[in-house]
Formats: C-alpha cells, structure tokens, sequence
C-alpha cells in the first residue's frame, strides 16, 4: 500500500489512540472521585457592610464579589473544567476520523473499507489453468514510474473484451497498480518511498537496490502462489468483466510500473501446470501464428525521455528530494532489467509515450492486435473506437517538464553545468536505449524513439543465466550511478 493510501489508516489509529486516551482520563478521574473522600466545603468569606458602603472603595468591592461568586463555582464543581477539556478531545478525534473516513471514501471509494480476504476470489491453480487455457492469456502493464503506464492501460482497457481493474475510485487501490492487491511479491516503488533502511527502495530508487532482491525469476514461481495472486486480481477482473463473468472476457489486463523487473517471474506464474504432460489435453491455438511461443502471458514495456520522467519523478511527493542525476541513473537501471527480461519472455511489446502520443489510435490498434483480440476485419471496425478511447491524449506529453528542465539550462550557469555532467555520465548509455539528452530541448518529434516493434522481434533470443548463476560482479545497475 502507498503512502497516500497508508495515510487514512495511520491517521486513524492515531485518532483511536487519542480517542482511548481521553476516555482514560475521563474514568479515571470519575473513579479518584468516588475513591476520594469528600472535601469540606468552606464558607465564603463575608464581605464588610462597612466598606461596601463607602463610595471611595465601590470600585474595589463590586472586583471582589466577582471572584468570590467565581470561587463559588469552582468549589460547587472543581473537575468540569478538565472533564470538558477530555470530551472536546474525543469529539476532535471522532471529527479526524470522520475527515480521513470522507476523504478514503471520496478518492478510493467504498472497496478501500473492505476487508482484504473479502477482496479474494475462491478459485484453485487447476480452475486458473483451465480458464487461462480456453483462449485467454493475461497483459502485464510495466515500465517506469511517470512513464504512462496508466494512460497506455486506461486505453487498452476500452476493448470490449477486456477484463481490468477499473478506475481508483472503483477498486480502492493507488492508481489501480494490482501489486496493491496481492501479498505474494514485493511491491516495488510506490508505498516505500521513506522507508529509507528498506531493501525494497521507493519510486525511483528501487531500481538501483541488489539486484537478487529486485530481479524475480522463475524459481519463485509455485502453485500456491499462482492461486493466490490470480485469485487476488480475479475479484477486480471479475468486477469489470463482460457480464461480470470472467469466462466472457478475453485477455486479463494488469497495471504496475515494477512488472518490468517482476516479468519473468509474473510469465512463470501464469504458465504454471500441474498436470502430467501425458495427460495435458491438446490445447487451442492462440492467434499468434507468427511465432509457435504459447505463453499465456503478455507484456507492455512503456519508457520515456529520461528527462522528462526525472522531471515527472520530481513532482511525485515520494521523489521531490531525488536529484536529476540519480533518477537519470534509475532509468538505465529500469532499462537495464526491461533488457534483460525481454530476452526471456514469449511475447513482449516495447512502447515509449512519446510514439503513443504522436498517433495513439494507430498504436492502440497495434496493442490489441498483439493481444490477440483483432483478427483480420476486426481492425478497420477498431479504428474508430480506438479514435475514441485516445481522444484525451495529450500530443505532447513531455512539454511541461520539458520547460521547467530547459528554463534552468538556458537561463543559469549552474543548470548548464548539470546538463553537461549529465550528459559526460550518462549520454552514451541513453543512446544506446534510443534518446538522447543534448536533443530534449530541442523538440524533434520526428526523431524521438524507435516506433512500435515488427513482429519479427517478438521472437526471443536465448534468455540471460538464471539468478543462481548471478555472482558478486554481476551488477545491472548503470555505470556511473555509485
């Protein structure tokens, strides 16, 4: 869980405590009451007829009286005054709670208050087998934070045959990332952002933490845990499904910028079978017949200009204190494993926003084409609801960031000397990944990333060594970046 959804609940624990703690001091004090012995109450004293008749000192008794009257109520009743006090306290904490409780309700809607194993379909590894066999395959979303993932997800999802998430308000978790939903693997980036002694890292630091902690592989891929984590996104799929019927829906799509260090684990976990290979039933095609690959899995890589997601970064309240430099280096480090996994995944679509925005529908056709859900005459019929569905995109995503980077570089020496020693540590390795840090102030659109992959590429060369062969040298993180 984030740290904005993390917020209500520490807040209403505090609000609890205190609410416990005014109630104390409420009983307490009623029973050193009742434990006490009554005091004597003494008289008041009387004033001097004398002096109250002499108009000199009028003045002076008229003070008197007043506190005497004062005195008077305070004997009659000596523990309002801290009795009070405790109970403005308890009303404070039942308003807190009831600020916090409006405000979950109002962003993350009614599912946030729900019980986490109330949010849990009841479905075995075999019953997952069988759905995902019968045609169906599941789309992993990742790519870096700030990158738009959601934006590149959000479109995907208006397919009619698609089975997603739903908006924040509708599922109850922080922008709809599954990795919220399950308890299974780690949830990178989000939620640990100043968990400073974390070996997980937050947003933007993640990436750059040993990589036997963040690379997840296909070892850890068991039974038990496919069960879990499918069960545990099938109540969200379930929901927004055709029909709300998961058997009506044709791919299962799920959103969170760490599947792309988690992708060869995710592919393991959905391909996982527990039948015996003499009794595995013939299964049916899927409709990629350009490769014979039958993962069930699908992966959408999305990057961006790495200026821009440093910008991005920048704005995110987990991130203001990263620097340019190091959220530079995270960047190669994402690219780095999205790389590496590449090589070991069946089917994987590399996307940058900057080709998305440029021509969204045309992208957004290709997406479903590679998710198997347009055959033949299908994709002049999806032309027009993807118009649709990417009618909001902004065709500049980068232009916001772009002029708060370049205002800096242009107009001070100390932002052209950072941009410089940005570039002299990191140039090199961002042309390899297709950008280039000297061009981000000057637009060209045209000559920005590689466009949407060939089919050809789909085919995976030999996959990297496995995580046990991995030793004290082995390191995926930039050069440059210590």
């Amino acid at each position: 869980m984030s740290w904005t959804s993390a917020l209500p609940p520490v807040v209403a624990f505090l609000a609890f405590k205190l609410l416990k703690f005014a109630y104390g001091k409420v009983f307490s004090q009623q029973q050193q009451e009742e434990e006490q012995p009554p005091k004597e109450e003494e008289p008041p004293k009387e004033v001097s007829k004398e002096r109250h008749k002499k108009g000199s000192n009028r003045g002076h008794n008229n003070d008197k009286v007043g506190q005497l009257k004062k005195t008077e109520r305070s004997q009659q009743d000596p523990k309002k005054k801290k009795n009070s006090r405790a109970w403005l306290a308890v009303v404070g904490c039942l308003g807190a709670l009831g600020l916090v409780g409006g405000w979950s309700y109002r962003r993350y809607g009614p599912l946030f208050f729900a019980s986490p194993s109330w949010k849990r379909l009841d479905l075995t590894s075999r019953d997952w087998q069988e759905l995902l066999e019968r045609n169906r395959s599941v789309a992993f979303v990742g790519g870096h934070h700030r990158s738009g993932t959601t934006v590149i997800w959000r479109a995907i999802a208006q397919h009619p045959k698609v089975a997603w998430f739903g908006e924040e308000r509708e599922c109850g978790l922080d922008f709809s990332e599954g990795a919220f939903a399950q308890d299974v693997y780690p949830r990178f980036g989000v939620g640990t952002e100043f968990s400073f002694f974390s070996a997980q890292g937050g947003i933007g630091r993640y990436a750059m933490a040993d990589p036997r902690r963040v690379l997840w592989t296909e070892e850890r891929a068991t039974l038990e845990s496919q069960a879990r984590v499918l069960n545990a996104f099938g109540f969200y799929w379930q929901r927004k499904a055709p029909d709300r019927q998961l058997d009506q829906a044709q791919v299962f799509l799920e959103k969170s910028p760490p599947n792309v260090v988690l992708a060869r684990y995710l592919q393991a976990l959905v391909d996982l079978n527990d039948k015996d290979d003499d009794q595995q039933q013939p299964k049916p095609e899927f409709f990629f017949e350009m490769t014979p690959k039958k993962s069930r899995a699908r992966f959408v890589f999305v990057t961006r200009h790495p200026l821009a997601n440093a910008e991005s970064h920048r704005r995110f309240p987990g991130a203001r204190w990263l620097s340019i430099p190091h959220l530079v280096a995270h960047w190669l480090a994402v690219e780095n494993y999205a790389d590496a996994n590449a090589r070991a995944l069946d089917f994987v679509y590399r996307l940058t926003l900057e080709t998305f925005a440029r021509d969204p529908a045309t992208t957004l056709v290709q997406l479903w084409t590679f998710l198997g859900l347009l055959q033949g005459d299908e994709k002049d019929q999806a032309r027009e609801r993807a118009e649709r569905a990417t009618a909001a995109v902004d065709p500049d995503p980068n232009g916001k960031y772009r002029r708060t980077y370049c205002h800096k570089l242009e107009t001070t020496d100390k932002g052209r000397i950072d941009h410089d020693n940005l570039v002299d540590a990191f140039g090199h390795q961002v042309k390899l990944h297709g950008y280039d840090l000297d061009d981000f102030c000057h637009h060209h659109p045209e000559k920005k990333a590689h466009p949407p992959p060939p089919a050809s590429s789909f085919f995976s060369p030999p996959p990297p060594p496995p995580l046990e062969e991995l030793d004290d040298e082995t390191d995926l993180r930039p050069k440059g970046s210590e």
